[in-house]
């Protein structure tokens, strides 16, 4: 059996508009990191790292939305989330 984490996170069921990107959602049923005793031993310093780099980005580029009129590109498995998003960023 395989458990195909990309498609865990998009469950309609744990999450409202599943495949939409919503950073202000709870991430609590998230299964990025696994769960229970196969929880990654390193999942509280990654997601320290993905904060900070978050925060470094945010604060040295300007404000950007998705480009209207295009879509985002999912990545294929095993990757998860998307290959390329097209994004205006502001002037």
């Amino acid at each position: 059996m395989t458990v195909i984490w990309t498609s865990a996170n998009r469950d309609a069921r744990a999450f409202e508009a599943a495949d939409r990107y919503c950073p202000e959602r709870d991430q609590g049923p998230n299964l990025l990191y696994g769960a229970g005793i196969h929880i990654c031993p390193g999942a509280a310093l990654a997601r320290m790292q993905l904060r900070v780099m978050i925060d470094e980005l945010r604060s040295a580029i300007r404000p950007f939305s998705v480009l209207t009129g295009t879509e985002p590109f999912r990545a294929v498995y095993p990757a998860s989330g998307f290959a390329s998003v097209f994004l205006q960023i502001a002037l």
